[in-house]
């Protein structure tokens, strides 16, 4: 048990960042006591290497390694879930055999019974379109999560558009590290690479997608939670054309401004008569609400305050603006106030997104999906399937279904 590949005769170099993806943090730290070991035992063969470097990156002691390598069932079960998934990872990382199938090692086939709250993993970008959108969703997740006992960590895959293989990679680390017992993922569609690595004890892990793209995603995503925007049209043209200002007058100027649509790339099963990129499908749901107005559509790179004044630069007297973001629509506010607008015209020439706390400090008319829900739905979804998913009998719905979250106009009043 626990010899080396063939083609593996010596233990392998490692250095700092093999630390940083599979050691115990903080990585430095653990990296140093690798180095002393070294020192202090430059002439260890490779297998005490190898052990060490398994106890090193789990924070256990050298004989937890040798019980998970031997043969007895008494000696290897009783080793934490949570210490054998590291000790798999880093065996396969540092090119060894494992000592036993991974179904042999999960002794019980189920989920590891652990003390503690359960633990969910949050993987979002931080680099983010719209802040007021994308902080709006992570405060429900966090304040849903507190309020029912769970513990949350919140892990940061930078944007790509869908998951990249070294996102995946990560992921897959950052699940073997944390031990979490459900995925949320925020704003990221994954691919099937990326299901793959959400696995811990031999078991996929359930996931719940936000608004990722629109797609057939298959076990173990239970749900995506996206908007749904077939409210929108008869809504904003009914409170446009309601206006002072715009009842009765022929084509006036309505400003939109919104990111470019993105490209549409179905990883999975497209679903019917959808178009995956939620973007996509909200800006022409927007345009349909503003068939005729004189419509003057600008592209932003993203949704911050500072594309506010190339807006009122470009139409400056523009009978409404349509900001698909609160973040952007508060800073047109502030610049009309500046230019002699009152509060009840500025109420009346713009809309916001997100139905945020900024619109409402700001009173400002926005179109909402209701935030602070997102969240609730999320984690009840998760609590609701994790009781059936800790028993010895558990199943996967062969189709993720999706959950609508209705945009609709709100006044901020």
């Amino acid at each position: 048990m626990g010899e080396m590949a063939s083609d593996q005769p010596v233990f392998p170099e490692i250095d700092a960042a093999f630390f940083r993806d599979y050691g115990r943090k903080p990585a430095d730290a653990t990296y140093g006591k690798w180095r002393q070991f070294l020192k202090d035992h430059p002439r260890a063969h490779a297998r005490r290497r190898y052990v060490h470097c398994l106890a090193l990156c789990a924070g256990v002691s050298d004989t937890t390694v040798k019980n998970w390598l031997g043969d007895k069932p008494e000696g290897y079960k009783y080793v934490d879930e949570v210490h054998k998934e590291i000790f798999r990872k880093v065996t396969i990382a540092l090119g060894w055999k494992l000592p036993r199938p991974v179904e042999v090692d999960t002794i019980t086939g189920g989920i590891p019974r652990r003390s503690g709250p359960t633990r969910l993993a949050l993987f979002t970008s931080l680099s983010v379109a719209s802040e007021s959108y994308h902080w709006g969703v992570v405060r429900s997740i966090v304040r849903s999560a507190t309020a029912q006992g769970l513990m949350l960590s919140v892990h940061e895959l930078e944007w790509t558009h869908p998951i990249s293989s070294e996102q995946a990679r990560q992921a897959g680390l950052i699940v073997t590290r944390y031990a979490p017992d459900a995925i949320l993922m925020l704003r990221l569609t994954p691919t099937r690479q990326f299901l793959e690595k959400m696995i811990f004890g031999g078991r996929p892990l359930p996931v719940v997608l936000i608004h990722a793209d629109r797609q057939q995603y298959p076990p173990p995503v239970l749900a995506n939670v996206v908007p749904s925007h077939h409210l929108i049209a008869n809504e904003l043209k009914g409170w446009l054309w309601s206006r002072p200002h715009i009842r009765g007058r022929k084509a006036p100027k309505v400003v939109l401004a919104a990111m470019p649509e993105e490209g549409e790339q179905a990883t999975f099963c497209p679903l019917p008569e959808v178009r995956p990129s939620i973007r996509n499908d909200r800006i022409a749901a927007i345009k349909q609400a503003l068939e005729g107005f004189d419509v003057s559509h600008i592209q932003v790179d993203d949704y911050s305050f500072i594309h506010a004044l190339k807006l009122f630069e470009l139409h400056p007297k523009a009978a409404a603006y349509v900001c698909l973001s609160d973040q952007l629509a508060v800073g047109l506010r502030q610049l009309l106030r500046s230019h002699g607008l009152d509060e009840e015209q500025c109420r009346n020439r713009i809309v916001g997104f997100d139905g945020s706390l900024l619109a409402q400090q700001s009173r400002l008319v926005s179109l909402s999906q209701d935030l602070e829900k997102i969240g609730t739905e999320a984690l009840d979804l998760l609590c609701n399937y994790l009781g059936q998913y800790e028993g010895q009998e558990f199943f996967f719905p062969s189709v993720a279904r999706e959950i609508h979250r209705a945009v609709r106009l709100v006044n901020s009043d």
